[in-house]
């Protein structure tokens, strides 16, 4: 995003807090002599395809001899504390940043005058609008030792106010730093006892352009001079979506000195406030392109600035259908916001319909609405979301370019052609074991399946269902069921399985038929709810013995002695078994008698094993008309059977 300027240079090193914010002017190579008449440098940065000129002065040079000042390297002398916030290289003689003014001549004391202006726009000249600066930055470059009354100065020459933003000292260094306020200028004091390194400041002078600097050294002294700037807040999304840098306007609050001997070093410090027109909370700014596949580049550098939206949900994509997300910002009604989504992941926000429609800043939030292209403009699948706001809607209704104002944030967003969830349902006969279980699965034919276990009792399914969100359009899926792995094991086989679906798109596929397993093929905002509903249909093979023998036995069948039928009362004996596979639950026993025979009366039973006699008086009626009703049976695992009911019929032989 910024090319870097030839004769200014932003700190890539050290612990100073506005690496990417101040511009460092460096005056020539470490001890290269300044005119005395003075010298004007300009520097250029690349924003975009604009060009933010720089153009800083120093004039009115006086004191010492011949020339009075000298470009200087923060670190070349041990004491020297601004290296260690800000540097390129490292700090002490491997730092490069060689932004210091010294006197050239031991213990001169020297003023000069330090005035900045800037450009903004296409032609990197002075014909380009002008820019404002938020601010003049200096800062003691060398170490000032009180004893020798060293000290640095800046004196307004205009409007502007005084803060201190970051100070430094070497660990364990007890020895605090101090200020001089007094009227239009601020003295930076020498210490003592000196720190291994520092103390120093960081003075800023808040909506100057031009100072008048002063310095005393003993021996050497040096100041550093740099300009604030907030160049810029870009997008992070994949470079082919271009970049959209904006030029937030930053304010800072706090840390501002009064009075002789402030102590910085105690005292708060000057805090950066976030711009009244932005998205979420925080805004940071960068020097260099940070965008990535992830989108995340922003996210990492300095604050996560992009805090607007902690998450983004995924888009459910509608022919010419409308999506809204509700967006936290600041600004009000002045405040413009606009959204882009690449629905056709072409890799760009440039195709119709990708713009949403502006929206103000209302309050703390805002909804932004797209209407969605037609179906040949949606592509499901990753995508990406940018957002916009700024006080000049002309300057957003571009996916790209710059904005004097507010910010960006760049997003990674699923666009969402169909979805597919499967359920489990049982008939209310319910699991054939009480532990059977299914598998559910979602199988695309590349990629992830969707797989779900059921959990459950009786007829009832616990478990949240299967769910594949997005199901990719034009692919095959393949739904079915198989056993889980239980004791007893699951027999699918024991069960009758249907499926059947439905479809939020009116008018969409709703598969439906028989069977474990089946194939959809999603197409455009397919919504599918699909189920396999399982039915435990008993198998059960009900054996009936019927005798007149009174000695009868169905544990030791055979031809009864004395069965032959005569005249007279007899009973004849139904014996009743399960030869399973299933427990058989509430079957029907009839029998009619042959001819030359007449019942009448109760119905005698009793039960062996597992097995459950007739409730209530069972009587000769109900057995020859509707059939007795047998509660239940358990299936014999071998013979003769071990669970069974005798049923003693008294009958009249004619």
């Amino acid at each position: 995003m910024l090319a870097p300027a030839a004769n200014a240079q932003f700190a890539t090193g050290g612990s100073g807090a506005y690496r990417n914010n101040i511009l460092w002017f460096r005056w020539g190579n470490n001890t290269t002599s300044i005119p005395q008449g003075g010298t004007t440098i300009t520097n250029s940065t690349r924003v975009d395809d604009q060009f933010l000129r720089m153009t800083c002065s120093l004039s009115n040079i006086a004191g010492g001899t011949g020339a009075s000042l000298m470009a200087y390297r923060p670190g070349d002398y041990s004491g020297d504390g601004l290296d260690d916030l800000y540097n390129i290289g490292g700090t002490g003689t491997a730092n490069t940043l060689g932004v210091g003014l010294a006197n050239r001549v031991d213990g001169a004391s020297v003023t000069a005058r330090f005035a900045c202006s800037a450009t903004f726009g296409p032609t990197n000249t002075g014909a380009d609008p002008v820019f404002p600066i938020d601010g003049l930055v200096f800062a003691d470059a060398e170490q000032s030792w009180s004893q020798q009354g060293e000290f640095v100065r800046a004196t307004l020459t205009g409007a502007g106010s005084f803060r201190i933003l970051e100070t430094f000292r070497s660990s364990g260094c007890q020895t605090n730093g101090t200020v001089t306020i007094a009227g239009s200028s601020m003295t930076m004091n020498g210490s003592n006892p000196l720190c291994a390194s520092g103390p120093v400041a960081i003075g800023f002078l808040d909506g100057a352009t031009s100072a008048d600097i002063a310095m005393k050294g003993g021996g050497r002294s040096a100041i550093a001079l740099g300009v604030m700037v907030f160049v810029a807040d870009g997008g992070d999304a994949p470079a082919s979506y271009g970049d959209a840098p904006h030029l937030p306007d930053f304010r800072f609050t706090g840390g501002v000195p009064s009075g002789a001997n402030w102590n910085y070093s105690t005292n708060a410090l000057a805090q950066l406030a976030p711009p009244l027109i932005r998205l979420g909370a925080r805004v940071d700014t960068e020097t260099v392109s940070l965008s990535n596949a992830n989108a995340s580049g922003d996210d990492a550098n300095n604050s996560d600035d992009e805090d607007a939206l902690a998450s983004v949900a995924s888009v459910r994509l509608r022919a010419a259908g409308s999506h809204s997300i509700v967006v936290p910002c600041s600004g009000g009604a002045a405040a413009t916001i606009y959204g882009y989504i690449d629905f056709n992941r072409d890799g760009d926000f440039l195709d119709p319909n990708e713009r949403s429609a502006a929206t103000a800043c209302s309050g703390t939030s805002a909804t932004v609405v797209w209407t969605m292209p037609d179906a040949a403009g949606l592509v499901d699948g990753p995508s990406y979301l940018r957002l916009r706001i700024g006080n000049t809607a002309s300057q957003l209704s571009s996916p790209t370019g710059i904005a004097t104002g507010g910010e960006v944030e760049d997003y990674p967003v699923t666009l969402i052609g169909a979805t597919i969830t499967l359920h489990k349902a049982l008939a209310a006969t319910g699991r054939r074991n009480a532990n059977d279980q299914f598998v559910l699965s979602i199988a695309p034919a590349s990629g992830v399946a969707a797989i779900r276990t059921t959990t459950g009792a009786g007829a009832a399914i616990d478990s949240a269902p299967a769910s594949l969100d997005p199901a990719g359009v034009g692919t095959a899926h393949t739904l079915s069921e198989s056993a889980a792995t239980t004791t007893p094991a699951t027999d699918l086989a024991r069960y009758q399985t249907t499926y059947a679906c439905t479809n939020a798109r009116p008018g969409g596929q709703a598969p439906s038929g028989s069977g474990r397993s089946f194939t959809v093929t999603p197409v455009l905002n397919d919504d599918l709810t699909c189920i396999f509903t399982n039915t435990w249909a008993p198998t059960v093979d009900l054996a009936i013995a019927k005798t007149n023998a009174p000695a009868f036995d169905i544990r030791a069948p055979g031809d009864g002695a004395n069965d032959a039928a005569r005249p007279g009362a007899t009973v004849y004996t139904l014996s009743i078994w399960n030869n399973g596979p299933d427990d058989v639950v509430d079957a029907l026993v009839r029998d009619v008698p042959q001819a030359g025979l007449t019942c009448s009366g109760n119905v005698a039973c009793t039960s062996v094993g597992d097995a459950v006699c007739p409730t209530g008086a069972a009587t000769v009626a109900e057995l020859m008309a509707g059939g007795l009703t047998i509660p239940r049976i358990a299936f014999s695992t071998s013979s003769p059977p071990q669970h069974y009911l005798t049923l003693q019929v008294p009958c009249q032989v004619l």
